[in-house]
């Protein structure tokens, strides 16, 4: 694919704010105001007790009966995370991330994320994964990323951004074999509430306009943007104009996602051969994902299976 024509993937994931959906839920006690309580805590911090040592660490980030300290609260946060509190590991985590409070260091961080992780700890579970796709004080490793992040899925995160990285992650073939039905279901997981909807309608009129112009790029990913839902209703019959016009000037993501339409029949009559020969065109430019869909079809014409659309709507 021309490094100068947009993915249009990357499109669908650039229409989406980064947005923040999952907080550390503290369980320190923020009405823990009097002198009498704080004092209380520091007794019990320093008799060695994990919880009592995380909520003093708490004390001193928040301001909450003392002046805010986070060297004082790295301190805590680090006596109470080597007695294996999985929140403390994570918090501490957060702290070398950052480097607030501490010197910053990612490897370390890294470290004790695996450990709140291994506890099962969900927000841990994702800072991990995020660390393995990332880079983060670790050798980049996809399949550890996805691994990690669909585990704390499956135990409660709701996150914009775990869902794009895994959308990304099944569409791109990164750390798992590509499956497209797979990322348009976790990207469809996406919110579209307010103020997310408004974006990607704008994401949408904008490039409509470019498309209009003739911008190929454009075209690309208004289709996707069409074919997934995204700024607006599933238009399957946009996104084979789109696409078509796209896919007539080479483009090899339009040539994939035409051949889709025509092999499941949406927003077209559907035509196997026709499906065959846009897949084998993309598939020649390279194209992993027209590669698998071109063995697909060709087996469903052997068999003389009926090719259905097997993405949930």
């Amino acid at each position: 694919m021309n490094n100068d024509i947009r993915a249009p993937l990357v499109s669908i994931l650039l229409v989406v704010l980064l947005a923040q959906s999952a907080l550390l839920s503290t369980y320190a006690a923020n009405s823990m105001t009097s002198i009498e309580g704080l004092q209380e805590c520091q007794e019990r911090a320093e008799k060695g007790d994990a919880h009592g040592q995380y909520e003093l660490g708490m004390c001193y980030k928040n301001g909450v009966g003392i002046q805010t300290n986070l060297v004082e609260a790295a301190k805590w946060f680090r006596a109470s995370a080597l007695q294996g509190n999985a929140v403390a590991q994570y918090t501490l985590a957060m702290a070398l991330l950052t480097g607030k409070g501490i010197r910053e260091d990612d490897h370390e961080a890294y470290l004790w994320f695996g450990k709140a992780a291994d506890q099962g700890y969900v927000l841990a579970q994702w800072e991990l994964g995020k660390c393995y796709f990332r880079g983060t004080g670790v050798n980049q490793n996809y399949s550890e990323a996805v691994r990690w992040i669909i585990k704390a899925t499956e135990r409660g995160l709701s996150d914009d951004r775990a869902y794009m990285i895994l959308g990304e992650c099944y569409a791109s073939g990164l750390g798992t074999e590509p499956d497209f039905d797979k990322a348009i279901t976790w990207f469809r997981k996406i919110s579209h509430a307010d103020p997310l909807r408004a974006q990607d309608r704008d994401s949408r009129e904008w490039d409509r306009k470019s498309a209009l112009r003739g911008d190929v790029s454009a075209q690309v990913s208004l289709a996707y943007l069409c074919y997934v839902g995204m700024g607006g209703n599933i238009d399957y019959s946009e996104a084979v104009e789109w696409s078509s016009k796209a896919a007539l000037r080479g483009n090899a993501d339009a040539q994939y996602l035409l051949g889709r339409c025509y092999l499941y029949g949406q927003g077209v009559a559907q035509n196997r051969k026709e499906a065959i020969r846009l897949f084998a065109d993309a598939a020649k430019q390279g194209h992993v994902h027209a590669r698998l869909a071109l063995q697909t079809a060709y087996d469903a014409g052997r068999t003389g299976r009926i090719v259905t659309n097997k993405i949930s709507r």
